[in-house]
Formats: C-alpha cells, sequence, structure tokens
C-alpha cells in the first residue's frame, strides 16, 4: 500500500537535464500533474517541488489513507537530482515509474525504472 508517484529526468537541448516529478502510474497520463526543476535540488527545493503538484494531498493521507513517508520522498528525491546532474548529460531521459511512496517511517520504493542512454554520434 502506498501512493505511486514518479521521478524522473527529461534532456532538454536547450536547458539540459531537467527533473521532472509528479503523481505516478496512470495518474501521470490521466491528470498530467508534473512539476519541472533543475538539478541539483536541496531538501528544501525538493519539498516545493513536490508540494507545488495539485496532488500533494494525496500524498499527505486522505479519506484515512496514512501520510506517505515524505522526508524519504524528499530525501529520495535530492538524492535522484544529483544523479541527474552528475550523469544527466550521458542520458536522453530516466523514468522511475512508479515510485512508491510507502506509509510514513517505511521510505519509497522503485517499483520500475528505464534509462534512456544517448545515442552516440
Amino acid at each position: 500500500m502506498g501512493v505511486e508517484v514518479l521521478l524522473g529526468m527529461v534532456n532538454d537541448p536547450h536547458f539540459g537535464p531537467i527533473l521532472v516529478a509528479g503523481l505516478g502510474g496512470l495518474w501521470v497520463e490521466v491528470f498530467k500533474d508534473v512539476a519541472f526543476a533543475q538539478a541539483p535540488l536541496d531538501p528544501q527545493e525538493a519539498e516545493a517541488l513536490w508540494r507545488s503538484l495539485k496532488g500533494w494531498a494525496i500524498l499527505e493521507g486522505i479519506r484515512g489513507k496514512p501520510p506517505g513517508d515524505i522526508p524519504a520522498l524528499i530525501q529520495g528525491t535530492v538524492n535522484f537530482s544529483r544523479l541527474v546532474h552528475d550523469l544527466g548529460n550521458r542520458f536522453e531521459g530516466i523514468d522511475v515509474n512508479p515510485l512508491m511512496v510507502l506509509p510514513l517511517g517505511h521510505g519509497v520504493k522503485a517499483l520500475d525504472a528505464v534509462f534512456l542512454r544517448k545515442k552516440k554520434s
């Protein structure tokens, strides 16, 4: 049990690697609720990125659902942003979807990830 989110990176030809965060699984296709940021992020920037989503309330726990492990999500986002900053130019894109945000105190768990390497020219 948890909330599916996505954490990814797109390599924009003008801006370079850009971090992407949003509700994951089917939700990203239905709601298109995503936010973008330049890596790397500190914890305050990572939290602001997630809080900017319309679906933020889902992570806080609604309708009797427990709150998600937001501290673990924020730390995971900071760590992922460092990876994107350091290695992002080697990839066309990175997609961790779904990243399951487990109940508070239980962390986050990547259930699927795709790394698309840049083609050598």
